[in-house]
């Protein structure tokens, strides 16, 4: 017995339809007599060539999230820096 959602994905087991709508949101579904046949050779590779590039465009953004983020870190510090400067001539200045 398979279990289709209203997305038209089928799955097997109710912890794929679970992991599934957790995943998508998706909650609607009901039983089917259609049954899920396995993936080919062909479709397994393709199927983890998309995972393996999905995974290698992730990993970039977070690489350049990271970039970003520690410019901005090593800018602040600069400011932070000029601006503790500035207050301490300001001080020696008013002694």
């Amino acid at each position: 017995m398979a279990f289709i959602l209203r997305c038209g994905r089928l799955f097997i087991s109710q912890l794929e339809i679970e992991f599934h709508a957790a995943k998508s949101g998706h909650n609607s579904f009901s039983e089917s007599s259609e049954e899920k046949k396995p993936l080919t050779e062909e479709e397994k590779k393709e199927q983890l060539r998309r995972l393996e590039e999905k995974m290698r465009q992730k990993r970039q953004e977070r690489e350049e999230a990271e970039k970003k983020e520690a410019l901005e870190r090593e800018k602040l510090r600069i400011r932070s820096g000029k601006e503790m400067v500035a207050a301490k001539k300001k001080q020696v200045h008013l002694h």
